[in-house]
């Protein structure tokens, strides 16, 4: 089947991915990963993709998602990992679409350009949502979020120096993430910083340096800077 597509591996149960790299192009139908779609209580690490990662949409049935590393981070770790191709789907991120909670993505870098199928949805330098943690990771790559596009959990010592850009009215933009919750725990950004330029081409958009919305009564926001 051509809907979900990985480079290197389709499902990393309980194992290690070490030094292994993609440069190949990835397309698949509804899902599209440079290493691996699933990454599940695994590792990877030293990982890099150089390929086009590209997850066509399949109208009516599925919003598809494509990474240059991970598709799915679930109680596993990814680190010292880079992008340096370019991501393309409705919803794209450099390193890992969802990061789930006791994901950890530390130490991993894009390099490539996101960009997003739609003007309504989302491309993010290193992570789509977050429910884990974030550490120590940078951003490069021109996109709409530099970090991560969602985060309900903990973002740390990050960096963007990418262009951040947004599209559509009421959509968001921001250098670290564009928006953050604490609809599950109580989210964290600390220690991260931005350096890219953030740009709205739409009126009515939300942009910032750091954050462009925050939906929560209780979170740690400190030594931030844009």
């Amino acid at each position: 089947s051509d809907f979900n597509v990985s480079g290197i591996c389709g499902y990393n149960s309980d194992g290690i991915i070490d030094e292994c790299d993609n440069y190949g192009t990835i397309t698949g139908k509804r899902d599209a990963t440079g290493i691996t779609e699933m990454n599940n209580r695994s590792k990877i690490i030293n990982c890099i993709n150089y390929g086009e990662i590209i997850a066509d949409m399949v109208s009516g049935e599925y919003y598809p998602s494509a990474s240059g590393i991970v598709g799915n981070n679930y109680q596993s770790v990814i680190e010292n990992c880079i992008n340096e191709g370019e991501v393309s789907a409705y919803n794209s991120s450099g390193i890992c679409e969802y990061n789930e909670e006791d994901g950890v993505i530390r130490q991993c870098i894009n390099k490539g350009v996101i960009s997003a199928t739609d003007s309504s949805s989302d491309a993010s330098g290193i992570n789509g949502t977050n429910h884990g943690v974030i550490d120590k990771c940078n951003n490069e790559g021109t996109v709409s979020g530099g970090i991560s596009n969602n985060n309900y959990a903990t973002i740390m010592n990050c960096t963007n120096f990418g262009d951040v850009y947004v599209s559509s009215e009421g959509y968001y933009a921001a250098g670290i993430a564009n928006r953050c919750s604490d609809y599950y725990r109580e989210f964290v950004v600390e220690g991260c910083a931005n350096s890219g330029n953030i740009m709205g081409g739409a009126k009515g958009a939300y942009i910032a340096g750091i954050i462009s919305g925050i939906d929560a009564s209780s979170g740690v926001y400190s030594n931030n800077i844009n």
